[in-house]
């Protein structure tokens, strides 16, 4: 038989306890650093945030300072003699009326013609060093934000394609392809048979079959076209101060041609019909400081235009009598499109199209229509209703035209159009082949100088600055 005797040996285990504690410890100290660590960082990442709502709130302050009075670029103060103003600052209060902190803006004011303004907004916690700033733009929407708009029905054919925001405070019957939001003041509305309805059935504010779908929205809020009437006395009074304003002519108006230069000529039109127009001696006018020719007589127009302008014809107070209208006699267009040029049309009545333009004609402008039409008269023989109202005899000849090209925007409180059409063969009679109409996305930011706008101050865009 075998025993075994077991000795009693000194152990090893107390070192390695000993170590393990040590290990544990260091590593309960460094995770409890860890958390307070992270919980700083927390803190400090929640103060930031903090920050940057106190500077966000400073936007929305000034977003609706403008609301109240939107000319006012210096907070209530006197303005400085120079660009940017301000800082001012504000003390910032949360719901239960907290100090949180306080904002510090710095305004520039719109330049010459415009109504962007942008806004720099520094928030600041209270007792601590925290801070952040955004920069926001902030501007008042033109007509020239839309690449149509009417106050009337509109339709689109199956072969028409729309470029950029489409608005009609009616309905839009729209059979081809809208590259861009299209958009109704009505939920449902009874199209006409003009514009592809017939009279009685009532459709939903955008309809037809094109698309795509998606951009259709409906109901939006109407756009106030006769809001253009206080646009019209301020441009007048622009003009008065640093513009062109025209008296009534002698005749019938004024004949304006652009030149390449960035200036323009002026004469009085002494005889007008769709078949000729003439004018009296062409004299060279000086540039106008803020852009804008205000005229109380009917405009015609022609040219190459370099830099900024707005020609408006109105006479005031409005009444329908009385109401001016432009018309263009050839090709308008700019020198460059890359925004650094942009003339607006703005008639009391209508921007029409004359007979003598070329066979391949381009207009670049943002034209607006108050109370009437943007469009080129009708004029076909073959016994038309729209021919023998314009007072044509039947050995008067008008081609048709081959195309012509919009670059720009177009917005008319009755309807558009550039061609006419013979009863539902679609035959065009009268007018232009081919239409293309190209949004100028200039105009979204940098419309012409004091062209009307639509709604109050909103938030263009915003970003935040990085500060030290």
């Amino acid at each position: 038989m075998t025993y075994y005797v077991f000795k009693k040996r000194k152990t090893i285990y107390l070192p390695i306890i000993l170590v393990l504690a040590v290990a544990f410890s260091a590593l309960s100290i460094t995770l409890v650093e860890l958390a307070i660590m992270q919980r700083k960082v927390s803190s400090i990442n929640q103060k930031k945030i903090s920050a940057l709502g106190v500077a966000e709130a400073g936007v929305s302050y000034y977003l609706w300072h403008l609301a109240h009075n939107n000319t006012d670029y210096s907070d209530g103060n006197v303005a400085p003699a120079t660009a940017p103003y301000g800082p001012y600052i504000h003390d910032y209060y949360n719901d239960t009326g907290e100090l949180i902190g306080t904002y510090s803006l710095t305004i520039t004011p719109p330049p010459n013609g415009s109504t962007v303004v942008t806004v720099e907004s520094e928030g600041r916690l209270t007792g601590d060093t925290a801070k952040r700033k955004v920069k926001a733009v902030l501007g008042i929407p033109s007509f020239g934000q839309y690449s149509m708009i009417s106050g009337s029905e509109m339709w689109f054919g199956e072969n028409e394609s729309t470029n950029g925001p489409v608005h009609s405070n009616v309905g839009i019957h729209m059979d081809g392809v809208n590259n861009g939001v299209v958009t109704s003041a009505n939920a449902t509305y009874v199209p006409t048979t003009q514009f592809g309805g017939n009279n009685h059935t009532k459709q939903n504010g955008v309809w037809g079959v094109g698309g795509p779908i998606e951009q259709w929205l409906f109901p939006v809020p109407a756009v106030d076209f006769q809001s253009i009437s206080t646009d019209l006395q301020d441009i007048k009074t622009k003009a008065t101060a640093d513009g062109k304003v025209l008296p009534k002519s002698s005749f019938l108006g004024y004949f304006i041609q652009f030149q390449s230069d960035g200036t323009y000529k002026l004469a009085e039109v002494t005889s007008y019909s769709f078949a000729n127009l003439t004018y009296g001696s062409l004299t060279s006018q000086p540039i106008p400081s803020n852009g804008v020719i205000y005229s109380e007589d009917n405009i015609w127009v022609e040219g190459t235009v370099k830099g900024k302008y707005t020609i408006v014809a109105a006479k005031l107070p409005s009444v329908a009598s009385t109401n001016r209208d432009i018309t263009i006699t050839n090709n308008l267009i700019y020198t460059t499109k890359d925004g650094s040029d942009t003339l607006g049309l703005v008639a009391q009545r209508d921007v029409k199209v004359g007979p003598k333009t070329p066979d391949i004609f381009e207009i670049n402008a943002a034209m607006l229509a108050q109370n009437g039409r943007v469009y080129r008269p009708c004029r076909w023989k073959d016994a038309d209703p729209c021919w023998k109202a314009n007072g044509n005899s039947q050995s008067d000849t008008y081609p048709i035209k081959n195309s012509i090209t919009v670059y720009g925007s177009i917005g008319a409180f009755g309807y558009w159009n550039w061609s006419w059409v013979a009863g539902i063969s679609g035959t065009i009679k009268s007018g232009y082949l081919n239409t293309i109409q190209t949004f100028d996305e200039h105009l979204y930011y940098g419309p012409p100088p004091y062209f009307p706008t639509t709604g109050k101050y909103a938030l263009l865009s915003w970003r935040e600055e990085i500060t030290p």
